[in-house]
């Protein structure tokens, strides 16, 4: 079995969106049935564990000569209440993660959680072994025979440490976690643990169950006989994800891509059927599907419930169905492809017939000297809850051959951010742009930009590297000078308090090709002013492709 550091944040461009060059499938592959594989997994959650073990050096992290278990019990937002309140956002969170392998598997993956909680103030030797940095629990007695019992294993704990400078006692926020794979010799399934995410962590216990599982549904392949799909951590001589990124889109899209008989004959788990009356590909629903909250078709005896010219099961693979994501969350104004709503963005096209179903008012990118332009530029999402008013409008000006000089005239790529409601002052925002300049995938080439502005000024410009000259993507905070890039407040910004415009040209950004035809992928969002999460226009952890025209 292998142990696998998984404390990194896989990034993606997920090239989905109106135009786009690299769709991601609507069919399986392979032909489809009504089969699908049942993981029966336990999740082992533990509301107070304090972290006892030494570390590395032997260090231990507790002082002597305190009860520090009592002490941890005084903590006020140990209460029986606020711990089962901790586990109910937890368990949704889960869910989440479930309902995101379900979509995304097509179908063919679902998770049956059973759920053990225990809020007893307890030390956290009592529960994993000593082997730092892991702590792994696997192989602790507390948990003898159960990797024969399930299909895969999750330990959560609300962990608290012993805080040096402080004296006290506080609570880990959660994030990194490890994951053991599965051994098909012995049939134990996998384990997976983490420290259960705070409400204010930069992701929850969805993103880690996403992530973390993915490790370990991989070794299920691998130990079925299988290809291997690593699921989660890059490399670039790993051609099945390197084109993609972050981790979100870079699961989704393996999940969609795995062969459907590959899941049929796993070594774990249960095969199970549903009914598909109208041979859409999304099954009907049944008490088993329903009470574990996963996707079942709207309507069993039509493909397009909503009548919108989209299948059902196009509109739930339209996106990947995650509304949180790592630092990111969708936008509370919108919302996936709804096989429910015929106009899911409310801009009066229905979604068969809109080029970008989810964002209202969004076709193409105009050229500034084009004579017929398209519809609309913009996405404009105003009157939203908590403030999170926020708009792009985008053009560009194309590349130009001059013959009397008999050279190229590089064009610009104008966007313009807004944020904030009209009539009343500019609030405090900080913005972010993700560029894929080329739409060719988050972890191809160098073409990519991570770009924060904060109250309008440029905070930050981050290229990630990426070329085949590199051992590992990292991200390159040198590269470009926010000076050279021209930014400008909009004069009139309404209906935002706010709003810049920033003009990207190929002497500071070498790779941005303005030619109609031409596609780029983009996300942008907005957060308040020392939140963890943006606010975006698409899928947490994603990118949408648009077209230049």
């Amino acid at each position: 079995m292998r142990s696998l550091l998984t404390l990194l944040a896989i990034a993606v461009a997920a090239t989905l969106g109106p135009a786009s060059a690299c769709e991601w499938p609507s069919t399986w592959i392979g032909p489809s049935d009504t089969a699908y594989r049942a993981l029966h997994i336990g999740v082992f959650y533990y509301g107070a564990v304090l972290h006892d073990m030494a570390d590395e050096k032997g260090e231990k992290p507790l002082p002597a000569g305190k009860d520090w278990l009592s002490e941890m019990a005084k903590l006020p937002e140990l209460t029986p209440e606020a711990m089962q309140s901790e586990l109910a956002r937890t368990k949704f969170e889960m869910d989440e993660a479930a309902r995101f392998y379900w979509r995304n598997s097509r179908f063919n993956c679902a998770f049956d959680y059973e759920w053990h909680a225990d809020f007893t103030p307890r030390l956290y030797s009592s529960i994993a072994q000593a082997d730092p940095p892991y702590f792994s629990p696997n192989g602790c007695p507390a948990y003898d025979g159960l990797q024969e019992k399930y299909d895969g294993l999750c330990q959560l704990c609300v962990l608290y440490v012993y805080d040096k400078s402080s004296g006290q006692l506080k609570r880990v926020k959660g994030g990194g976690g490890f994951t053991n794979g599965a051994d098909a010799a012995k049939h134990l399934c996998g384990w997976s643990w983490w420290a259960a995410t705070s409400a204010d962590n930069v992701c929850g216990s969805d993103w880690l169950q996403v992530h973390e599982f993915g490790h370990q549904v991989d070794s299920l392949f691998e130990q079925s006989g299988h290809p291997e799909f690593w699921f989660n951590h890059i490399a670039l001589v790993e051609g099945n994800i390197a084109r993609y990124g972050e981790h979100f889109d870079a699961n989704a899209f393996i999940l969609r891509r795995c062969p459907e008989a590959d899941w049929l004959d796993l070594k774990w788990g249960e095969l199970r059927y549903f009914q598909d009356k109208d041979m859409d590909g999304v099954p009907d629903a049944d008490n088993w599907l329903t009470s574990r909250g996963l996707e079942v078709d709207p309507d069993p005896f039509s493909r397009d419930a909503d009548c919108d010219g989209l299948t059902d099961f196009a509109e739930l693979m339209a996106s990947d169905g995650n509304r949180l994501g790592h630092g990111e969350r969708l936008h509370p104004m919108l919302k996936p492809c709804d096989p429910y709503d015929p106009d899911t963005d409310r801009d009066g096209i229905p979604d068969g017939k809109d080029p970008a179903p989810m964002w209202p008012g969004l076709a193409a990118i105009p050229s500034a000297r084009s004579g017929e332009q398209p519809r609309s530029s913009k996405v404009t999402l105003v009157g939203s809850p908590d403030d999170l008013d926020f708009g792009v409008e985008l053009s560009y000006v194309p590349d130009t051959w001059s013959d009397s000089e008999n050279k190229n005239i590089p064009g610009a790529l104008s966007i313009s951010l807004f944020w904030g409601k009209a009539g009343a002052p500019p609030p405090e925002r900080d913005v972010k742009l993700m560029l894929d300049l080329q739409n060719n995938g988050w972890y191809m080439g160098d073409d990519n930009y991570r770009i924060i502005l904060s109250s309008g000024t440029i905070k930050s410009i981050m290229r990630l590297v990426a070329s085949s000259a590199v051992e590992w993507p990292h991200e390159d905070d040198k590269a470009v000078d926010p000076a050279k890039v021209h930014l400008e407040p909009v004069s009139e910004p309404a209906p935002f308090a706010a709003g810049v415009r920033l003009t990207l040209t190929k002497d500071v950004f070498p790779e941005l090709v303005t030619k109609p035809g031409t596609m780029l992928a983009l996300n942008a969002g907005v957060r308040k002013a020392g939140e963890p999460w943006f606010y975006m226009l698409a899928d947490p952890n994603s990118q949408m492709a648009i077209e230049m025209r």
